[in-house]
């Protein structure tokens, strides 16, 4: 379909190059109606002259509405798309946020389990050594 791949820009240039041309034509075909007899002017009055207007610019209002229509359903497919993109983004970023509370409860972890580790050692050697408290220094 040739509206499905135009630009909204593009809708727009064809909305109005249409509406020169029908405006155009009613210029032409008009006055050589009147001329000929086909449409009375001197004898409508307001109501007649409202309905004769809007007979005339009805279709101009309908191809206006239509354009209008393919315009809000591309706009439609664009804000889908983008919420698809946002939400695989989302999806990613709380994958990755995963993986990084596992990564830091492993952490937390390897820092208990060090942490037993030295105590069990520092129980160990002061039993090794007596129960006086160790020195590490050197030369001491």
């Amino acid at each position: 379909m040739i509206i499905k791949k135009m630009k909204s820009s593009s809708l727009e240039s064809i909305g109005i190059k249409a509406t020169k041309i029908y405006i155009i034509l009613l210029a032409a075909i008009l006055p050589p109606l009147a001329l000929v007899g086909g449409i009375e002017l001197k004898s409508i009055e307001l109501n007649e002259l409202g309905d004769f207007l809007a007979g005339i610019f009805g279709p101009l209002a309908i191809f206006w509405l239509v354009l209008g229509f393919f315009q809000q359903r591309k706009e439609l497919k664009n804000s889908a798309e983008a919420l698809r993109l946002q939400a695989r983004e989302l999806s990613a970023a709380a994958d990755a946020q995963k993986e990084a509370n596992e990564i830091a409860g492993r952490q937390i972890q390897e820092s208990q389990n060090l942490a037993r580790a030295t105590r069990a050692l520092s129980k160990t050697a002061e039993t090794l050594l007596g129960s006086g408290p160790i020195d590490f220094r050197v030369g001491a």
